[in-house]
């Protein structure tokens, strides 16, 4: 049984093939189904979030999705690095100022509360870093740094300008969370299951598209 034949089964009403797309069929009312099998869901579905990221980025998801995706399919050495960067860049500056400098070693603990400058030392800034980026792993993400200090749309646009994502982990967890209806079926999310020439056998999946 072909697409449209398993099309017109379970909808019973006759469909023809549109003009622009060979897997998408109209009824006489307008309506428009994509019909598909098992594999080629997955691809549209793998294709419609990869567009998505590309168009929206990370921050395009919802807030518990974006937090999912921080902690489970973003490379943490490349948010490792954003950070690390960050923080030689803070203790460069530093390095000009010396009381700065020793203000935030007293607050790192890498001097006690009672130095001055005078007990300041060669090599105590790559001390001041190592003990905050420390600080930093202890007391939050790494994410969360990047997004307090630059904001959340800065974070996406950096993971995704520099593939730092793992787009397959992110399109699985996208179906587990709303199915591949949420995102081919534009019309009500709806995955439709159609079978073939065997009773109970789902051979194609029907999503509608207006």
């Amino acid at each position: 049984m072909d697409k449209k034949e398993a099309l017109e089964k379970y909808l019973g009403v006759e469909v023809k093939q549109s003009d622009y797309d060979e897997n998408t069929f109209e009824t006489e009312d307008g309506e428009e189904y994509l019909v598909l099998d098992g594999d080629e869901a997955d691809k549209a579905t793998y294709d419609d979030i990869e567009s998505f990221i590309y168009d929206e980025g990370i921050e395009g998801f919802t807030q518990g999705f974006q937090d999912w995706i921080y902690s489970n399919a973003v490379d943490e050495d490349f948010l490792y690095q954003v950070v690390d960067e960050d923080i030689d860049r803070l203790v460069g500056e530093m390095l000009d100022d010396s009381e700065a400098l020793l203000e935030r070693a007293k607050e790192l603990e890498v001097l006690p509360e009672d130095a001055t400058e005078e007990d300041l030392y060669d090599g105590i800034d790559e001390d001041i870093k190592t003990a905050w980026m420390d600080e930093i792993a202890k007391d939050s993400t790494y994410e969360d740094y990047i997004v307090d200090n630059f904001g959340s749309e800065e974070l996406s646009y950096l993971v995704k300008e520099n593939d730092a994502y793992d787009l397959d982990k992110i399109v699985e967890e996208c179906i587990s969370w709303d199915g591949r209806g949420h995102f081919l079926a534009k019309y009500d999310g709806t995955e439709h299951e159609l079978e073939g020439d065997e009773p109970g056998y789902i051979e194609y999946y029907a999503y509608r598209t207006n």
